[in-house]
């Protein structure tokens, strides 16, 4: 039967009683539950000149910009969360402070949807906590 024709949209999801929101809800609050990681298995290389592509498990942070529920006719759902993934492959780009809390920076970021590659877009089961 396929999609029914309107998905929702949220602007804050409980996934296994952890609450993420959007970073646009988190601007207006004291706590932050906008950042996401993961292990992914994607494509990657050693460096830049590097010609041999390997498919492994790299980690992923990003910041939840948009969370969409699609519905199949009331048999199943799907949620999918739309991230900005910050890109840390330097170490400009991730670091840890003196209490060994991640840092990341935002300002150079990766699978902007610019490619046929690129996915901004993850099933919310893909998380880690």
């Amino acid at each position: 039967m396929g999609l029914i024709d309107c998905a929702k949209q949220y602007n804050a999801y409980n996934v296994n009683e952890f609450k993420f929101c959007i970073l646009e809800r988190d601007l207006w609050l004291k706590t932050q539950n906008s950042g996401v990681f993961g292990t992914f298995e994607t494509k990657n290389y050693a460096s830049s000149s590097d010609n041999q592509m390997e498919f492994g498990g790299v980690l992923y942070y990003g910041r939840l910009i948009d969370i969409i529920e699609i519905n199949y006719h009331g048999r199943f759902l799907i949620v999918l969360f739309k991230c900005m993934w910050t890109n840390k492959t330097t170490s400009r780009e991730i670091m840890s402070d003196e209490y060994g809390f991640t840092l990341l920076n935002f300002s150079r970021l990766i699978h902007t949807s610019d490619n046929d590659d690129d996915e901004p877009y993850i099933f919310k089961s893909f998380i880690d906590y």
